[in-house]
């Protein structure tokens, strides 16, 4: 349960902030009356068209149709499995079993960008999405086919000069950047300390040491980490 506090404080303040950009007049209460709404609706009825529901409650159901979202990196798989093979692997049946939910149409979907603490951060489709043989899919949303990148098979992506792909934020830092001693903001696990390195390019890994949580490895590619400036003489930043 503890373990857990992190992640449900970020998706609370991702929650809030969205409530907040949606409202004319946003209030406490009123965030409290939607949550409380939201939460109504998460049990299951017989009589309602559509269920929303996690991939391990879907287990053992089926449905005519099948709406799998979110499926980023750092979502699907998520983030704190990208550095253990193990555990990437078990993110791997997880969404073989929320697709084989659907008996005759199964639908994919990512989003081009996030609202993660208040802030809007672009995103990568998760690596599953290449694992599905190209004749199976039909695309939408501007996909053009390409070239595998992570195999045979994959799912074409998007080239770097198209429109709709999510461009990286301005001004964020290289690889290179995150050298032994730099301090970094991880959206999840706050300010932390780089202790090593490991590869280069899309394969640079990272321990990074976090008070309170401890020593994450993290693919910098995906972790969405941000320089974070040295602490101030006297106190911290």
């Amino acid at each position: 349960m503890a373990a857990d506090t992190p992640e449900k404080l970020a998706e609370l303040l991702s929650a809030a902030a969205d409530y907040e950009s949606r409202e004319e007049e946003p209030s406490l209460a009123g965030f409290l009356d939607r949550a409380a709404l939201l939460s109504e609706t998460d049990r299951l009825r017989d009589d309602v068209p559509v269920l929303l529901m996690t991939m391990h409650a879907a287990k053992g159901l089926e449905f005519e149709s099948v709406f799998v979202v979110g499926l980023e990196e750092g979502l699907l798989p998520h983030s704190r499995s990208l550095a253990d093979e193990a555990a990437l692997e078990e993110e791997r049946r997880l969404c073989y079993v929320g697709m084989t939910r659907a008996m005759e149409r199964l639908h994919l979907s990512w989003a081009r960008s996030r609202q993660v603490f208040g802030q809007r951060r672009t995103t990568e489709p998760s690596r599953f999405l290449d694992e599905i043989p190209e004749e199976t899919v039909e695309r939408s949303g501007g996909l053009r086919p390409l070239p595998a990148r992570r195999g045979a098979g994959a799912l074409p992506r998007r080239p770097e000069s198209d429109p709709l792909s999510p461009s990286p934020l301005p001004g964020a830092p290289s690889g290179e950047d995150f050298r032994p001693g730099v301090r970094v903001r991880h959206p999840l696990f706050g300010v932390g300390t780089v202790l090593r390195r490991e590869g280069d390019g899309d394969a640079l890994k990272l321990t990074v040491s976090f008070p309170g949580v401890g020593a994450k490895k993290l693919v910098a590619r995906y972790a969405g980490l941000e320089l974070h400036p040295a602490p101030r003489s006297g106190g911290e930043t």
